[in-house]
């Protein structure tokens, strides 16, 4: 039998091994910093109009839906009216993210310019 010689280990290696073990503590740490914070505040969702714009089949009125919750919330419905609650209008964002803003449209046929109320009435 014939002895071999260790070979060096290459210094690309060695840098790809401290690149791992450096993700993989900073990943560790994350996950025990979210695991160990302190409680989480539920969706927190406010909505409000952007703009009004006139088309051939109605009104559009551009809201943005706003999560300021540290959870998500899913299937948020967005209900509309003019005035005293004439013409609803209402829309689903599938998924809004914690800290996070969505844009939706409801459409109206007449002129909601200043008069029409926006609020989220559920989500999961």
């Amino acid at each position: 039998m014939s002895a071999r010689k260790s070979q060096p280990i290459p210094t690309i290696e060695w840098v790809v091994g401290a690149l791992g073990l450096v993700l993989t503590l900073a990943l560790l740490g994350y996950l025990l910093r979210s695991a160990l914070d302190g409680p989480r505040r539920p969706p927190d969702i406010s909505v409000a109009v952007d703009s009004v714009v006139r088309q051939k089949s109605g009104w559009l009125a551009f809201v943005t839906a706003t999560n300021a919750g540290d959870a998500t919330a899913a299937d948020v419905n967005l209900d509309g009216a003019i005035g005293g609650g004439s013409q609803p209008s209402s829309v689903v964002l599938d998924y809004l993210p914690p800290r996070s803003s969505r844009t939706a449209v409801l459409v109206f046929h007449d002129d909601p310019t200043g008069r029409v109320t926006v609020r989220a009435t559920g989500f999961r």
